[in-house]
């Protein structure tokens, strides 16, 4: 054991909560805490509930902006393909965010107050 300054133990490091768990072959493995009990959210989960959200606030407040507007006017804000466009649009109002609505002679959006 590595000793410190006058003899004293030096820092020890600090073990990861956790357990021990054996396979059916005998040897034993380490396993993290969070792997043996209920599943946690990954990274994965996060960014799509981030960008979920970002694209909410992007059609809001495009909307908000220049509304009413049509998917392909909110296409060219961000420079984005207008078939992407259109299932946003589709998706947002199937959420009760948005409204479609006949507008100077065409179909437009407008986002709820």
């Amino acid at each position: 054991m590595k000793r410190g300054p006058e003899g004293s133990p030096g820092p020890r490091r600090a073990r990861p909560a956790g357990a021990t768990v054996p396979d059916p072959a005998g040897r034993t493995w380490y396993a993290r805490r969070r792997e043996c009990g209920p599943r946690e959210t990954t990274r994965a989960e996060v960014r799509a509930a981030l960008w979920q959200e970002a694209v909410r606030a992007l059609v809001r407040r495009h909307l908000y902006a220049y509304g009413p507007a049509t998917p392909r006017d909110l296409a060219k804000w961000p420079a984005a393909r207008p078939g992407w466009t259109d299932r946003v649009f589709a998706s947002r109002a199937a959420a009760g965010e948005i409204e479609e609505f006949p507008f100077e002679g065409t179909r437009a959006w407008g986002a709820h107050a």
